[in-house]
């Protein structure tokens, strides 16, 4: 709930010009408790808006660059790690385990030695998100799958073994603090509801053995927040539903954090400003884990509803309305705009393709400082 300074009071002027010799002292003992008063709660507000302002959350972006070539691919983890420290990777399973060859045939395990060389060079942190149920999320597990897993579920042993080592070893690859091991999972409750739970076990399965190896590795899903909420019907067609919080609860007992994907546009929300107050704070009532915002965004495409100003409202908004919330890290999707992810992500970067700033860009550099 945003925290707003208090209802506004009219405070007299002066005392009645009638009334009796008594009238003057009353009225200006009432005034000054009314200023003492609203002095107070002016003074709580004030000091409710700087805490949000300095609390530690971490700054996370998507190193997109302006192009693929090398110069610009390089100095977008510079821009990246500059604008708060922290920046994502999310990537497909590659399922190599199942390979003759092992991780020698992972092109993600190629990357991360110049990935990782650069975030160390820059003094940055990686986020890192594997997507085993990658889009368009429809349909089965098995379509996303290797021969050698051919029909199989995530209650199939070989399925379980090759993701659990994936898992631990991109964790170790980028050194990773935080670690999502299943990127918008609510879309596989939706498509594929009987396979659900042996993905929650699986989770609580691989957490446990990065905690191991890691014991201060932050290991949780991500959840696709106007989905779950039922509001992609408004947008998309889809058929809607009820908000789906049982899905918190099933992975509550197990995870360090709860992540959250959300695109306030995608649930029809097309004015910033109209962001209801408890859009996010509701999420506290049904967990007591901090909040990772996993993806974060605004697209300045007209069709959806967007500009430059929206966009850089929309952050403002954003931290208003998530000052309750226990954050450790928010993800902004993405740096540079792109057309790897599809029409609505290709204008959403805080920076556009020709390397220009948005206004966004300067709104995002302004929240949460640090200490």
């Amino acid at each position: 709930m945003a925290l707003n300074a208090g209802p506004h009071r009219d405070f007299p002027h002066d005392s009645p010009r009638s009334g009796g010799g008594l009238g003057r002292p009353i009225v200006l003992a009432s005034a000054l408790l009314l200023l003492v008063g609203a002095l107070a709660a002016m003074q709580l507000t004030d000091e409710a808006s700087a805490s949000s302002q300095t609390r530690r959350v971490a700054r996370c972006t998507v190193p997109t660059p302006r192009n693929w070539e090398q110069e610009n691919v390089l100095g977008a983890y510079e821009i990246a790690c500059d604008l708060g420290g922290w920046i994502c990777l999310p990537d497909p399973l590659e399922w190599w385990a199942v390979q003759p060859e092992g991780y020698s045939t992972s092109k993600i395990y190629q990357s991360q030695k110049w990935q990782t060389a650069l975030v160390r060079q820059h003094k940055g942190r990686v986020f890192i998100q594997l997507d085993p149920y990658r889009p368009p999320r429809k349909g089965p597990l098995a379509s996303r799958l290797p021969a050698q897993l051919e029909n199989m579920t995530f209650a199939s042993p070989a399925v379980r073994a090759a993701f659990k080592e994936e898992a631990i070893a991109r964790t170790r690859w980028f050194d990773a603090k935080y670690v999502c091991l299943a990127m918008e999972i609510d879309a596989y409750y939706e498509q594929q509801r009987g396979d659900f739970d042996n993905f929650v076990t699986l989770f609580a399965e691989t957490r446990e053995a990065i905690k191991r190896d890691r014991p201060d590795a932050v290991v949780f899903v991500s959840f696709q927040y106007e989905q779950l909420l039922g509001g992609f019907a408004k947008v998309t067609g889809a058929p809607g539903h009820e908000p789906q919080w049982e899905l918190f609860e099933k992975f509550e007992p197990f995870q360090d954090a709860v992540g959250i994907s959300s695109y306030p546009q995608l649930g029809g929300i097309k004015d910033p400003t109209k962001l209801p107050d408890n859009y996010y704070s509701r999420i506290a009532e049904h967990t007591r884990k901090p909040i990772v915002f996993t993806e974060l965004g605004w697209s300045t495409n007209r069709k959806w509803g967007g500009s430059e100003a929206s966009q850089a409202e929309f952050l403002r908004r954003f931290e208003k309305v998530t000052r309750s919330l226990d954050l450790a890290l928010v993800n902004h999707f993405m740096l540079h705009d792109t057309k790897v992810f599809g029409e609505f992500f290709e204008s959403m970067g805080l920076l556009d393709s020709s390397g220009k700033p948005r206004q966004a860009h300067a709104v995002w550099k302004s929240l949460w400082p640090e200490k």
